[in-house]
């Protein structure tokens, strides 16, 4: 099947296209999974486009001819993401959120791409060209959080709240989850704990991106295993034996 793809205008931000830049290309298509009236506002087109181009987080606006508009944020897709292009006769249209333009020679071989702006981390990402349109996933949806550790080290992570656990438990139930369980390396990291303790274990770390710790522990006095105690901001060090006071783990991956 051919694609259809019928070009409108295209909303631009002031100066050169960059990744810190935004554009927004509108194109006749719709969402597969449902129409702007089902939990949409009635807001002018224009305005529509624009909310989603001047929101950091908005990739993606989606509007219909009676006035309703959706926007949506990259982080809120859990699950495969499908847009369906259309007929210029049809009720819909989409603006996508890209960071270059191009002049492509064919509608095949139009892209997509943008960044995941959250925690400063710029994430790049593209949608994928399908028969029928482009599909988008989002490595780290909410409510796990992605951070950057260095040029090319990003990582997701997510707080899982759990019964009292050892080390060795906690470990086995981030693998249950397809992940490892994770390390905190600083205070931005450490904010998604809410209180609830990590977990390290003679400052050796067996996530496989954890390389350095940015928080400074106070050592306690404990001796033998110890485990990083994060409480309300407060990193502290103390003996993993003392496994009925920690309740959750951060689990996570290390990205692409």
């Amino acid at each position: 099947m051919n694609l259809v793809v019928l070009f409108i205008f295209f909303f631009l931000v002031p100066g050169v296209i960059s990744q810190d830049d935004a554009s927004m290309v509108e194109i006749y298509a719709k969402v597969a999974s449902e129409v702007p009236s089902t939990r949409g506002s009635l807001i002018a087109p224009a305005k529509c486009v624009n909310n989603c181009l001047n929101n950091q987080y908005c990739i993606l606006a989606y509007m219909d001819t009676e006035g309703y508009c959706l926007n949506y944020e990259y982080s809120k897709f859990s699950t495969t993401f499908e847009i369906v292009t259309t007929l210029n006769t049809d009720e819909y249209s989409v603006a996508v959120k890209i960071n270059k333009v191009t002049c492509p020679k064919s509608f095949t071989e139009v892209e997509f791409a943008y960044v995941d702006n959250r925690n400063g981390v710029k994430y790049p990402f593209q949608w994928t060209k399908t028969e029928t349109g482009w599909t988008l996933v989002n490595p780290c949806p909410e409510p796990a959080r992605i951070y950057r550790r260095s040029e090319t080290v990003v990582v997701c992570l997510e707080l899982y709240l759990t019964i009292s656990q050892t080390q060795s438990e906690a470990s086995a139930y981030c693998e249950s989850q397809g992940k490892k369980m994770s390390r905190i390396v600083n205070h931005d990291e450490a904010s998604m704990t809410l209180g609830v303790f990590g977990f390290a274990k003679d400052y050796t770390f067996s996530d496989g991106y954890t390389n350095t710790l940015e928080l400074d522990p106070t050592q306690s006095g404990e001796t033998g295993d110890a485990c990083l105690m994060i409480s309300f901001g407060s990193i502290d060090v103390q003996g993993c034996e003392d496994a009925a006071s920690f309740v959750g783990v951060v689990c996570g991956s290390r990205l692409p």
